[in-house]
């Protein structure tokens, strides 16, 4: 299969992208988070990134893309749909953060931690958990799988409470040695 951009009407992504779903068409509509300063206060704004555009995967059955209420058409070369590159759809999709918004901006921020790796919360009322990095939420917090009462529980934390978590190794303990006890020599 391979990705083409569809062309939507004015204000008809959310439409076209219900209707695509409903024929089981993959296809990703993205959308940016834009932070902003309006009247002296931080404001967020959601927009699509290709406003009218959705990637699709088409393959051959792009004609019945076209005539999904919503769309207008497919990016054509010629008679066929224009191919976008796996590539480029790639890169979108991880830039995407965990709410699936394509953070740009002063929010866009990338953790020191890699998913999977083990974390110790350093600070903070939950100081001396250990857990699990699960993924960047934006603006310095980070979800975080902690273990607590023998089960995985999700937490939201500031990225600076966390440390690194080196493996427990178990200390090896050598045993006692003994002085010779000396019998009636004072």
């Amino acid at each position: 299969m391979t990705w083409a951009l569809v062309w939507t009407a004015p204000g008809a992504e959310s439409r076209a992208s219900v209707y695509l779903a409903q024929q089981n068409f993959e296809h990703h509509c993205f959308r940016l988070r834009e932070r902003l300063v309006e009247s002296g206060r931080i404001v967020f704004k959601d927009r699509y990134m290709f406003p009218r555009y959705i990637f699709a995967k088409v393959n051959d059955m792009w004609e019945r893309v076209t005539n999904t209420p919503g769309v207008i058409d497919v990016v054509r070369v010629g008679y066929a749909p224009a191919r976008v590159p796996e590539s480029v759809v790639d890169s979108l999709l991880c830039r995407r953060d965990a709410d699936g918004f394509i953070s740009v901006g002063p929010t866009a921020w990338h953790s020191r931690f890699r998913p999977g790796q083990p974390v110790r919360v350093s600070d903070g009322p939950l100081i001396g958990y250990r857990g699990v990095f699960d993924v960047a939420t934006g603006d310095g917090r980070v979800r975080v799988l902690l273990e607590m009462l023998g089960a995985q529980t999700p937490v939201e934390l500031k990225d600076s409470d966390l440390t690194d978590s080196l493996p427990i190794a178990e200390k090896k303990y050598r045993p006692r040695r003994r002085r010779p006890i000396e019998l009636g020599a004072h």
